[in-house]
């Protein structure tokens, strides 16, 4: 895995049809941000601020995501590592994964001012995880709830510093993700 200090927006924001990193570089941006170049598998379209998170089976590459919830490849057991820090991301490119455009960038630590991908329902200062259905969307993590690994609080991969008011973007959020 390769390691590069810093990173650039036209980078971070553009979508490849062949990698142009190794898969898995780690990159940082200006204020502490961790970005990884990753692959994106199933064939869900990638909208740039939607969550994707790594498949329990990586056919593909270890460095594979996915934003699909629905029919995705094993989300519920690639969800979190061993040491229950979820491997996620929020994706910074937009991708047709019809016209073969599999590789970008997503950011998996640091303020992510950028909007995000909600179901409606965030609250500043409450943990957000991955939508039990929706693809590439999140909501809050459900406390009081763990026999779902999609919809507990193992699964917190950011916490919302601003709400998203009712709209499907939410504000800012502070990510904690492992990566893939």
């Amino acid at each position: 895995m390769g390691l590069l200090k810093g990173v650039h927006d036209a980078e971070l924001t553009t979508v490849y049809k062949t990698a142009v990193e190794d898969l898995g570089t780690i990159r940082f941006g200006p204020h502490g941000e961790v970005y990884q170049f990753v692959y994106v598998d199933d064939d869900v379209d990638v909208t740039a601020v939607c969550s994707v998170m790594g498949l329990a089976d990586n056919v593909v590459s270890e460095y594979a995501v996915t934003p699909d919830r629905a029919a995705g490849s094993g989300l519920t057991k690639a969800l979190t590592n061993a040491s229950c820090i979820p491997v996620a991301g929020v994706a910074m490119f937009t991708a047709d994964v019809s016209e073969g455009e599999r590789y970008g960038w997503i950011q998996v630590k640091g303020r992510h001012a950028g909007g995000f991908t909600t179901d409606g329902s965030v609250v500043a200062g409450i943990g957000i995880v991955a939508h039990v259905s929706t693809d590439g969307a999140a909501q809050i993590a459900n406390y009081e709830t763990d026999g779902d690994p999609t919809d507990n609080t193992s699964s917190i991969f950011a916490i919302a510093i601003e709400a998203d008011d009712a709209t499907p973007v939410a504000g800012e959020v502070l990510l904690n993700c492992l990566g893939v």
